[in-house]
């Protein structure tokens, strides 16, 4: 991913023991304007429930013409069980 731009990033110290890293992704787009976000998470009976905001552009919205693949991590507290919570937003520019 970086060869042409030089040398990698560092990459951020993660302690498996201690910490998990929670991902969500919307898989291919046609288009650019896609966004997901994991704005908060909450702990529930044990149970981690994370929020996941999934946003698409309107109709109206003008967008690069090139297949993306919108992410989101996280790091948090290890947890056994973990529930999403999604919310599909849409965009509408000017």
């Amino acid at each position: 991913m970086h060869a042409k731009s030089g040398a990698e990033p560092p990459r951020p110290a993660i302690d498996f023991s201690t910490e998990m890293i929670v991902a969500v992704a919307m898989g291919a787009r046609a288009t650019g304007g896609f966004h997901i976000t994991m704005p908060s998470a909450k702990v529930e009976a044990g149970v981690l429930v994370v929020e996941v905001v999934s946003q698409s552009p309107g109709a109206s919205c003008f967008t690069t013409q090139a297949t993306t693949q919108p992410v989101d991590l996280a790091r948090a507290r290890p947890f056994a069980d973990v529930r999403f919570e999604e919310r599909d937003v849409v965009f509408n520019c000017g």
